[in-house]
């Protein structure tokens, strides 16, 4: 079982993810790492940008809405919700996290914003 609050285990899932994404494996990566429920961005966490970076991959950031209609925290039961789904142009990696990071944020923030 994968434990969040453990480093052994996040460095473990990051070479792994990292090994997929050298083999061309595509690989999503929900960038703030637990389900939000209201409509803004939480923060984001910086594994799946590293990952990016170490293997010169691009980042597809897609941007899901209405996931927390979809299934409410602490429901096992799917409501009838119409889920968007927007996919964004593509980010180069580079060599700078904090600046792909922003980079992602502003495109996917830009598609909340702009609803």
């Amino acid at each position: 079982m994968f434990d969040p609050a453990d480093l052994a285990d996040v460095r473990r899932m990051l070479d792994h993810t990292e090994g997929l994404v050298r083999r061309g494996v595509p690989v999503l990566f929900f960038p703030e790492g637990a389900r939000q429920t209201g409509a803004e961005l939480g923060r984001f966490e910086g594994g799946a940008f590293e990952v990016a970076m170490r293997c010169g991959a691009d980042v597809l950031p897609v941007v899901v809405r209405r996931t927390g209609d979809l299934v409410p925290r602490g429901s096992l039961v799917f409501h009838d919700v119409e889920v968007t789904v927007t996919p964004l142009e593509r980010v180069p990696a580079g060599t700078d996290r904090a600046a792909l990071v922003k980079r992602v944020r502003d495109a996917m923030r830009a598609v909340f914003e702009a609803a």
